[in-house]
Protein backbone atom coordinates (compact mmCIF):
# COMPACT_ATOMS: atom_id res chain seq x y z
CA UNK A 1 0.00 0.00 0.00
CA UNK A 2 0.87 3.98 0.09
CA UNK A 3 2.66 4.21 -2.97
CA UNK A 4 5.14 0.82 -3.28
CA UNK A 5 6.13 -0.43 -6.53
CA UNK A 6 6.63 -4.42 -7.57
CA UNK A 7 9.16 -4.19 -10.47
CA UNK A 8 10.46 -1.07 -12.68
CA UNK A 9 8.13 0.54 -15.70
CA UNK A 10 9.19 -1.45 -19.21
CA UNK A 11 10.19 -4.85 -17.55
CA UNK A 12 6.53 -6.15 -17.76
CA UNK A 13 8.16 -9.68 -18.45
CA UNK A 14 10.69 -10.17 -16.08
CA UNK A 15 7.33 -10.72 -13.41
CA UNK A 16 4.71 -12.93 -13.17
CA UNK A 17 2.23 -13.01 -9.82
CA UNK A 18 -0.15 -15.64 -9.52
CA UNK A 19 -3.12 -15.75 -7.71
CA UNK A 20 -4.26 -19.66 -6.58
CA UNK A 21 -7.89 -20.33 -6.74
CA UNK A 22 -10.21 -20.95 -4.21
CA UNK A 23 -11.24 -23.94 -1.91
CA UNK A 24 -15.14 -25.36 -1.98
CA UNK A 25 -17.33 -24.15 0.39
CA UNK A 26 -15.04 -20.89 1.27
CA UNK A 27 -15.00 -17.21 -0.01
CA UNK A 28 -13.57 -16.72 -3.35
CA UNK A 29 -10.11 -15.37 -2.96
CA UNK A 30 -9.46 -12.08 -4.29
CA UNK A 31 -6.50 -9.56 -5.25
CA UNK A 32 -7.30 -6.20 -4.15
CA UNK A 33 -4.73 -2.63 -5.27
CA UNK A 34 -5.00 0.66 -3.98
CA UNK A 35 -3.78 3.31 -2.87
CA UNK A 36 -1.30 4.15 -5.45
CA UNK A 37 0.85 0.98 -6.13
CA UNK A 38 2.21 0.18 -9.30
CA UNK A 39 2.53 -3.09 -10.97
CA UNK A 40 4.70 -4.01 -13.90
CA UNK A 41 4.37 -7.71 -14.71
CA UNK A 42 1.99 -10.01 -15.78
CA UNK A 43 -0.42 -11.16 -13.48
CA UNK A 44 -2.47 -14.44 -13.87
CA UNK A 45 -5.84 -15.05 -11.43
CA UNK A 46 -6.66 -18.96 -11.56
CA UNK A 47 -10.28 -18.25 -10.02
CA UNK A 48 -9.80 -15.76 -7.54
CA UNK A 49 -11.64 -11.96 -7.95
CA UNK A 50 -9.35 -8.95 -9.17
CA UNK A 51 -9.84 -5.23 -7.86
CA UNK A 52 -7.68 -2.30 -8.66
CA UNK A 53 -9.02 1.19 -7.46
CA UNK A 54 -6.95 4.31 -5.96
CA UNK A 55 -4.96 6.15 -8.80
CA UNK A 56 -2.42 3.35 -8.74
CA UNK A 57 -1.18 1.79 -12.06
CA UNK A 58 -0.71 -1.64 -13.70
CA UNK A 59 1.48 -2.46 -17.00
CA UNK A 60 1.21 -6.17 -18.34
CA UNK A 61 -1.12 -8.78 -19.32
CA UNK A 62 -3.67 -9.24 -16.31
CA UNK A 63 -5.95 -12.70 -17.08
CA UNK A 64 -8.41 -13.79 -15.11
CA UNK A 65 -10.40 -17.32 -14.67
CA UNK A 66 -12.51 -15.41 -11.57
CA UNK A 67 -16.07 -13.65 -11.83
CA UNK A 68 -14.74 -10.23 -11.81
CA UNK A 69 -12.04 -8.12 -12.62
CA UNK A 70 -12.73 -4.67 -11.20
CA UNK A 71 -10.89 -1.25 -12.45
CA UNK A 72 -12.20 2.05 -10.46
CA UNK A 73 -10.80 5.28 -8.87
CA UNK A 74 -8.44 6.36 -11.55
CA UNK A 75 -6.82 3.43 -11.46
CA UNK A 76 -4.60 3.49 -15.13
CA UNK A 77 -3.51 0.33 -17.01
CA UNK A 78 -1.64 -0.23 -20.14
CA UNK A 79 -1.73 -3.73 -21.10
CA UNK A 80 -1.66 -5.99 -24.35
CA UNK A 81 -4.86 -7.69 -23.00
CA UNK A 82 -7.65 -7.70 -19.54
CA UNK A 83 -8.81 -10.89 -20.01
CA UNK A 84 -12.12 -12.12 -17.63
CA UNK A 85 -13.71 -14.22 -20.20
CA UNK A 86 -15.59 -16.85 -17.07
CA UNK A 87 -17.06 -13.35 -15.56
CA UNK A 88 -17.36 -9.22 -15.62
CA UNK A 89 -15.16 -6.37 -16.13
CA UNK A 90 -16.39 -3.45 -14.46
CA UNK A 91 -14.89 -0.21 -15.25
CA UNK A 92 -15.83 3.23 -13.27
CA UNK A 93 -15.08 6.61 -11.62
CA UNK A 94 -12.16 7.47 -13.92
CA UNK A 95 -10.75 3.59 -14.44
CA UNK A 96 -9.38 3.38 -17.65
CA UNK A 97 -8.16 0.07 -19.38
CA UNK A 98 -5.20 0.80 -22.82
CA UNK A 99 -5.22 -2.58 -24.47
CA UNK A 100 -8.16 -5.59 -25.46
CA UNK A 101 -10.75 -6.55 -23.16
CA UNK A 102 -12.29 -9.66 -23.61
CA UNK A 103 -15.06 -10.68 -21.28
CA UNK A 104 -18.66 -12.13 -20.77
CA UNK A 105 -20.05 -8.53 -19.78
CA UNK A 106 -18.49 -5.35 -19.93
CA UNK A 107 -19.95 -2.53 -17.80
CA UNK A 108 -18.33 1.13 -18.01
CA UNK A 109 -19.35 4.08 -16.30
CA UNK A 110 -18.42 7.43 -14.79
CA UNK A 111 -15.82 8.70 -16.96
CA UNK A 112 -14.60 5.54 -17.38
Amino acid sequence: GRGSCIKEEGKIKEVKVFLEGWEEGKNRKRLKVGGNEKIYGCLYGEEGNIEFGGGGGFEGNLLSGGKSVKVWGGWRRRSAVVFGAEGKVEMWEGGMVRGGVIAEWLDMKGGA
